[in-house]
């Protein structure tokens, strides 16, 4: 969530149901509804002005959104073909509605897992959606038409190959036609998802390519519910049918992330916090800039042209990632990023939280006491370190780190001293684990022990993320195969 103060709006992302829009066996076959995929705007003065009312449990509140049954929790006691939902949805009969005179909107359409959103100092919302997974879920029925919907398609089109091809619709189904700045759709299939995650400048009504065909085509979308795909006129569905009263047809449209929708820069992992630095620190030289702390190790800086619409430092094509790092090698899967301005507490520092470390890292600038750090040059050199941070200049530049900041490190198993006083990085370290079997040879090259133990019993259970905390990616593993070069 984002407070503009100004105007006393909250924005709120939130994320959706589908991996690309239809629902799908990775997601319980669950559709997206009235409220989902989005940034929301709450105008607050509405709301506060609202009577103070009370629910069936005596917890005061101000507004309630409205669902399709409109039924209170005794209703739903008492119908013995019904359940009481704590979450109101009820596989999507009773999911909230989109209240056209209500203070909470639509502000910003078709995020499919927009984590965190920033309002810069000039005013500019950014964020970055976590693309679809390949093999998660496909595109919606009659994606690119004015009449998708939320059928569910057997093979999930578009998830495991190109999408579904609009030469097979019927003569009915009309495609989409360059509406809302568009390129006309050209009647052929979207390609398989690609999994990338574009940072993305929107303002009211911008839409970043998800689709959510109860939005984009309200009359026609129906509901996937129970396994039965109910067309808009089922008797089963609530009498209030659909959620959504104004159509917004660019949500039936699946736009790839840096190909066909506008971000601005793709990043290839789950990339999810962002702020903006706005301190003056390193002669200003990072103000202005965005920081996002992706799940790779990686917090990354984008800077921005005068307008905000270009990342200068990021590929001309958005389809190409952007890897330049801010921060580097501190802590596994950083997920939110907070920068300090001037005049906060620490001003000019960045605190990153990484959900896999279980840790808060604090990256304190070279000229945080306000004393000149003096210039580095960030020569090729294996035999000075100028940033202090354990690595010779040439250790990092060989890994692509920054030689000139203490929070760019390349990755370091064994995180020791052992080349004439400075650390060795993996890259560079002929044995990371010290056991004395070159890399080249060992099995095992991230493991002492060779297999036999210390680092915990072998995973039988992987949990979201795969994140037991030791091994390759994380994942437990803490042997390969090995060619002996």
């Amino acid at each position: 969530m984002q407070l503009d103060e100004q105007n006393n709006i909250l924005y709120i992302a939130q994320g959706g149901h589908t991996n690309a829009g239809a629902p799908s066996n990775n997601f319980a076959f669950t559709t997206e509804y009235a409220l989902s995929a989005a940034v929301l705007e709450a105008d607050l003065d509405v709301i506060e002005a609202l009577s103070t009312k009370t629910d069936g449990d005596g917890a005061a509140y101000k507004y309630n959104l409205p669902t399709a049954k409109n039924v209170t929790k005794a209703d739903l006691l008492a119908n013995d073909n019904d359940h009481p939902n704590p979450w109101g949805g009820d596989d999507g009969l009773n999911q909230a509605m989109l209240d056209p005179n209500g203070p909470v909107q639509i502000f910003s359409p078709g995020w499919r897992n927009l984590y965190d959103l920033v309002i810069t100092a000039s005013g500019r919302m950014y964020g970055v959606d976590n693309g679809a997974n390949g093999g998660w879920g496909g595109y919606p029925e009659y994606e690119e038409s004015y009449d998708a919907t939320n059928n569910y398609l057997n093979g999930e089109p578009g998830s495991t190959g190109q999408g579904p091809n609009p030469s097979t619709y019927p003569n009915n189904i009309t495609l989409l036609d360059g509406l809302n700045g568009t390129v006309a759709s050209n009647g052929n299939p979207d390609p398989q998802v690609n999994n990338k995650n574009g940072l993305h400048l929107f303002s009211k009504g911008y839409y970043a390519g998800h689709p959510t065909p109860i939005r984009g085509n309200p009359d026609g979308a129906g509901l996937y519910y129970n396994g039965t795909f109910y067309a808009p006129n089922n008797a089963n569905l609530p009498a209030s049918w659909p959620p959504v009263t104004e159509a917004n047809p660019i949500e039936c449209d699946f736009q790839q992330s840096g190909v066909d929708d506008n971000a601005i820069a793709n990043y290839g992992p789950s990339t999810n916090g962002i702020a903006e630095y706005t301190a003056s620190n390193f002669g200003n030289a990072l103000k202005g800039a965005l920081l996002l702390a992706a799940f790779n190790g990686n917090i990354y800086q984008v800077f921005l042209n005068e307008d905000g619409t270009v990342a200068t430092n990021c590929p001309s094509n958005p389809a190409n990632n952007c890897n330049d790092s801010f921060a580097s090698g501190f802590g596994s899967n950083p997920l939110d990023v907070i920068a300090q301005g001037d005049d906060d507490a620490f001003g000019g520092t960045v605190w990153a939280v990484t959900y896999g470390a279980d840790n808060i890292t604090i990256f304190e600038p070279s000229d945080y006491d306000g004393n000149d750090p003096g210039q580095c040059l960030g020569n090729d050199d294996d035999t000075i370190d100028e940033d202090n941070d354990g690595y010779t200049n040439a250790d990092e530049i060989d890994n692509g780190t920054n030689p000139c900041s203490g929070a760019s490190k390349p990755a370091d198993f064994d995180n020791v001293v052992e080349f004439n006083g400075f650390k060795r990085s993996d890259l560079n370290d002929a044995d990371d684990d010290q056991d004395g079997i070159p890399d080249v040879d060992d099995a095992f090259c991230f493991d002492a022990t060779n297999g036999k133990g210390g680092l915990g019993d072998l995973p039988v259970r992987l949990d979201l993320f795969n994140s037991t905390g030791y091994g390759f990616g994380s994942l437990g593993f803490t042997g390969i195969m090995t060619n002996g070069s």
